[in-house]
């Protein structure tokens, strides 16, 4: 094969690769960037970066990677893929499970059909494991250290119950896809088991204090459904921070069905509460 004939090949593969290259920058001048999403975007001159979709135009895009932000123009981009949406993994390979901690309070009241209560606070405090079904939708396990109660007072005493559960919660969490903070919405049940009962009596006018174990007065065990929502703070793909706002309402009785006497008195107790915490998920 002579020289010309060669020069003549090679002058065609460049402009067919032009051509394509010119193709697909022209396919990304179009390209749908969400903006919250993560991408791998590559570039003419081979070089390659991963992170979140700040802004995009017809002209550029900014992209926010683990260590610093980048402008792209769209004119070098010959190929993006998307890794993930809105921070959350669409793969089941590529970390579909966070943990987190959590820390609170939670102001309390046991609800009475025969007597008024007034609001208790608690501490609140747990650990959880978030599951991701799909982008937006999780399902988040997890185990509560929770201080519930009341307080009932008169002219003559002040009761202050403070009961202490070992709180398992199932959440289930649908997120609204924004970039950087992302609003969501909760709702769930849990199963708490009675770690420890105290009673105060605190009475106005001989100044009198007692206090005592109040285990005989109440069930070991309580049932309810919770449901609130909150806001989630993407610090980077590895960890969120968030703070969330829950009402949890009990359907247990638990006064205790073999104590007559204190059924016959108070009549049937559950548990209401409204929490307010925030934590920290990362994978």
């Amino acid at each position: 094969m002579s020289d010309y004939i060669k020069l003549k090949l090679a002058i065609i593969l460049l402009l067919l690769n032009i051509t394509d290259i010119s193709s697909q920058v022209s396919d990304f001048k179009n390209f749908n960037f969400i903006i919250g999403n993560y991408y791998k975007v590559t570039l003419s001159n081979g070089w390659v970066t991963e992170g979140e979709m700040l802004s995009s135009d017809s002209a550029s895009i900014i992209v926010q990677s683990k260590y610093k932000t980048f402008t792209i123009p769209v004119s070098e981009i010959i190929k993006a893929e998307l890794v993930s949406s809105f921070g959350l993994s669409k793969n089941n390979n590529d970390n579909p499970v966070k943990f987190g901690l959590k820390g609170g309070m939670n102001f309390a009241k046991a609800h009475s059909n025969s007597e008024i209560s007034d609001t208790k606070s608690g501490i609140d405090i747990g650990i959880f494991c978030e599951i991701y079904t799909s982008g937006n939708l999780s399902i988040q396990p997890g185990i509560n250290y929770i201080q519930k109660g009341s307080m009932y007072a008169n002219d003559i005493v002040t009761i202050t119950q403070k009961i202490d559960y070992l709180e398992f919660p199932v959440n289930f969490n649908a997120y609204i896809p924004l970039s950087g903070v992302k609003p969501f919405l909760t709702a769930g049940f849990y199963f708490s088991t009675r770690i420890s009962v105290s009673q105060t009596q605190q009475y106005n006018i001989s100044e009198g204090f007692y206090e005592y174990d109040g285990s005989d007065f109440y069930d070991k065990t309580d049932f309810g459904l919770q449901f609130g929502g909150g806001v989630c703070f993407v610090v980077s793909k590895e960890i969120d921070l968030f703070v969330i706002f829950n009402y949890s309402h009990g359907f247990s009785n638990i006064a205790k069905t073999d104590n007559l006497h204190y059924q016959n008195s108070i009549g049937t107790v559950s548990n209401r509460g409204m929490e307010l915490t925030a934590g920290i998920k990362f994978y």
